[in-house]
């Protein structure tokens, strides 16, 4: 009679295998987080940029641009 399943050999080699390709592409993941938080940031700042530019031309004043970690800061 056969029996289904895997064997304890079987399971560590496609562990291992897998761990070896996490580890792999951790520090690519991790520079690509990177990157994209410097591309948002770059973004907002361009986006806070024009509005502040909008705002001047509507406004027809001098307008200023204050960094602060308060989301809900006007």
């Amino acid at each position: 009679m056969r029996s289904r399943g895997f064997t304890l050999i079987e399971l560590v080699v496609v562990l291992t295998i897998s761990a070896i390709l996490v580890a792999a592409a951790v520090p690519s993941f991790m520079w690509f987080i990177s990157t994209t938080r410097v591309s948002n940031g770059a973004n907002n700042f361009s986006a806070a940029l024009e509005r502040a530019r909008s705002e001047a031309v509507r406004r027809g004043a001098v307008v200023s641009i204050c960094r602060t970690l308060d989301p809900n800061a006007a």
